[in-house]
Order: structure tokens, then sequence, then C-alpha cells
């Protein structure tokens, strides 16, 4: 795999150490853009996620910059710019000395507004060269080789876009079909991991349906569906579009509650299918919806397993009748009570008449 080089230590955002064991990545070099693979695709918003952070907590006023990046569009600072206020006194005297006042503000918010766009520019460049940093030698190639490459000089939400999309459009000596195929099997078989936050699950899956969509060029079409709906018209193409990206969704927002854990979600099915059976249909319609409802559900309680607790009762009555059910031979030494020797027990100086095989002895001479 280009970018990836012999021997790469990186897999599925943890990379092995030199013990043959695996630790999460922590640190800003262990975070690499890579050329996108089935199996590397997720790691794109990792990566992107931690650049971020890490800009944020070391940039100066990096907040701006890392919100450009987070939305992949430059900020507009034409409303935050500052205007001068017009004095509402009528006293000629508090009139000027409000002028002043306003003019001083003015002034002021202007000179930080100044500073602000100023250090955002600046910001720009560092961003840009550290997402290039950050890049693989593959990645660096693919990038490169574009014919709008000149345009992305010095501008990090440009380049950002582009490794984005060489990141989740990956690129293998495969049949085409067959990358669509496992794009498909990834987005299906996203779970939630075992002790994985809610916010991570969603972020994955949000990857993998992204990759899928990239992958086929557009949204999956449930045409029969879609023809069901009122709004739909076979002969407007905005009509058809709509339609089908709303089915796309709603496929989506079934997959992903039925990918949760359902340990901790399994009743929000369960009751839309009760509702849906009696022609209630509640499902949500979009990942956002499908989100907002795990989201605001509180975790099933895992119900008291009741065959541990039989199983508990069984080991008592076993333990108090296994004095009566040994043969002599199994009683032999035998104290009187379960499990006990003789030799062993705190009641070892008690009247043999009362020991277990002597009991035993004398039932089956009564009943012979």
């Amino acid at each position: 795999m280009s970018g990836r080089g012999r021997g790469s230590r990186f897999q599925r955002g943890k990379f092995k150490s030199s013990n043959n064991g695996y630790k999460k990545k922590t640190k800003l070099e262990d975070h690499i853009y890579y050329l996108g693979s089935a199996t590397q695709v997720s790691d794109y918003e990792t990566t992107t996620n931690f650049i971020i952070n890490h800009i944020m907590k070391t940039y100066t006023r990096g907040l701006d910059i890392a919100e450009a990046l987070e939305k992949l569009e430059e900020l507009d600072f034409t409303t935050s710019k500052p205007t001068l206020k017009t004095p509402n006194e009528t006293d000629a005297a508090l009139k000027k000395t409000e002028e002043k006042q306003f003019e001083y503000e003015f002034k002021y918010d202007y000179a930080e507004y100044k500073k602000r766009i100023s250090k955002y520019d600046d910001n720009k460049v560092k961003a840009y060269a550290l997402l290039w940093e950050r890049s693989s030698k593959g990645m660096k190639n693919k990038l490169e080789s574009r014919k709008d490459f000149d345009t992305f000089d010095k501008k990090p939400i440009l380049l950002l876009q582009a490794i984005k999309e060489h990141a989740l459009n990956y690129q293998e000596n495969k049949y085409e079909m067959s990358i669509i195929s496992q794009a498909l099997r990834c987005l299906l078989n996203c779970k939630q991991k075992e002790k994985e936050s809610l916010q991570d699950y969603t972020k994955r899956f949000r990857v993998a349906a992204e990759v899928l969509e990239c992958h086929m060029g557009c949204p999956i079409h449930l045409l029969k569906l879609m023809t069901t709906m009122k709004e739909f018209d076979k002969n407007d193409s905005d009509s058809v579009s709509k339609c089908g990206k709303q089915k796309h969704e709603q496929l989506l927002a079934f997959a992903y509650l039925e990918n949760a854990d359902q340990s901790k979600y399994g009743s929000i099915l369960s009751g839309l299918n009760i509702q849906n059976s009696l022609r209630n249909e509640q499902y949500p319609k979009t990942l956002i919806e499908a989100s907002n409802v795990l989201s605001n559900h509180e975790f099933d309680k895992k119900p008291i397993a009741s065959h541990k607790r039989n199983e508990n009762k069984t080991r008592e009555n076993i333990g108090e009748e296994e004095a009566v059910k040994l043969s002599f031979a199994q009683l032999e030494g035998k104290c009187g009570k379960a499990g006990h020797r003789s030799t062993t027990c705190r009641y070892k100086n008690k009247p043999k008449s009362e020991w277990a095989i002597n009991i035993v002895r004398n039932n089956e001479n009564k009943e012979e």
C-alpha cells in the first residue's frame, strides 16, 4: 500500500510497540494521514480530531483556525466586525462624554478585531505546515500529482479537503465492485464495541457511511420504497434525488440503531417494533434523530440471572444431603458435615453415635 511503508506499525488507531503489544495513539507523532485503505479509512476522523485539539491547545488564538478546519470552510469575520455606536443622550455635555466613551470602545474593539484576523492568517500558515507534516509519503505524492495542488499553498482548508478525499476514497488494486462491496460490509458491520462511548461509535458509523457514499457517488436509491412517497416524481430529477436521500438516511438510521450496543439500547428497537406492529411507525428518519434517541435513553437494566440463584440453592441442598447420600466408603472418616473430616473438624470430640456414618448405619438397620 502506497504511503504505508514496509513494516508499518500503525493499525486501526493503535500501533505496535516493541514488545508486540498495542497502545493507543496519544502523541501528535502517532497521528499520520495515510492513503485510504479498507482498514484505514476511519483513521482520518481520529487524526483530524487530534490535530484540531492540538491546535486549540497550543496555538495562540487557535480557536478560529480550529473551527474553520472542523467545518472545512473559511470563517466570515464580517459579522463580528465592530461598529461605532451612536450616542443616545440629548444633553450636549452627556452626549459628548458618551461619544468619547463609544469612540474609545470602538478603537479597542477594532484593534482586537484586526489582531484576530492577523493571527488567524498566521495560524493558517502554521496549520498548513502541520497538516502537510502529518501526511505520509504516499499521501504527499498523491496530493502533489493533483492539477489543483498549486492552489493549496498556505490554504489549510483546501489541503484538508484534498486529504479527506484521498483518505476516504481508498484506491486499491481491486475490482471496483469488490471495493464497493467491502465498503458496504464495513458500514453494515460497524457495531458499537464493548465500553465504546456513543460519541465514538457515532463518529465511526458516520465515516463508514461517508466512505460508501464516496465510492458509490450518490446515496443508495431504494426505488421501490421511493415510489411510495407522495412527493416522488420519476420525471423530476430533484424529486428523485430528494426522495433517494431521505430513504438512504432512513436506512442508515436503522442500521445505526441495530448496531448499537443492544445490552444498553435493546429496549429501543423492541419498543419501536411494537409501535410499528400497532401501525404507529416511530422509527427515526435520520442519523441525527437516531443519535438523539440513543443519547437520551437510560441504559437498559441487566436482568439478574435466575439460573445462578438456582445453582447456589442446588449447591446448598447437595451439601445438606451429602451425609445421607454418600456410601459407607465415602463416609469413612467423616464427622457428620459435608466436606469435613473428623481429624480437622472442630466438633471432632462429639459422640461417635452422632457421626454421619453411624447415623446411616442405624437407619439402615432399622429399615431391615
